[in-house]
C-alpha cells in the first residue's frame, strides 16, 4: 500500500555516500524522508553545496514523505539554490511527486538520459 505511511519499525533513512562526478554529487535515498528523519537528507545537502554545482537526490527506494519530510526538502532547495548549487530530485515515484506536488517546484529528469518525462 504505496501511499499508507510506513509502520513504526520502518521509519528510517538512509543515504548512501554520495557519488560525484563532474560537479555533480548523487544522493541515494532509502526509506522514508518524514519529520523524524529529514535533517539527515538536510544536512547532506548543505555538506555537499559548498563542494558541487549540482545535487542529484535519487529517491527511486523513498516510497513516503510526509509534510514535515516535505517542507525540509524544499528548504534543501533553496538554501542549495542560495549557495549556488542546483537540487534535482530523479527517480520519483509517480505516486509521491503528485501527492505532494514536488513536480510544480523541481526539476525532474530521468538519470540515464538527462532528459525530461514526458508530459
Amino acid at each position: 500500500m504505496g501511499n499508507d505511511p510506513p509502520s513504526p519499525q520502518k521509519r528510517t533513512l538512509t543515504i548512501d555516500p554520495p557519488a560525484i562526478a563532474d560537479g555533480i554529487a548523487t544522493l541515494v535515498c532509502h526509506g522514508a524522508i518524514i519529520a523524524e528523519t529529514s535533517n539527515l537528507f538536510m544536512s547532506q545537502v548543505r555538506k555537499l553545496t559548498a563542494e558541487v554545482q549540482s545535487i542529484e537526490a535519487d529517491l527511486s527506494d523513498v516510497d513516503y514523505v510526509d509534510s514535515c519530510g516535505l517542507g525540509d526538502v524544499i528548504a534543501s532547495y533553496l538554501s542549495g539554490r542560495l549557495a549556488g548549487c542546483h537540487l534535482s530530485l530523479i527517480k520519483v515515484h509517480p505516486g509521491t511527486l503528485f501527492m505532494t506536488r514536488l513536480s510544480s517546484v523541481f526539476d525532474q529528469r530521468n538519470a540515464q538520459t538527462g532528459q525530461a518525462p514526458p508530459g
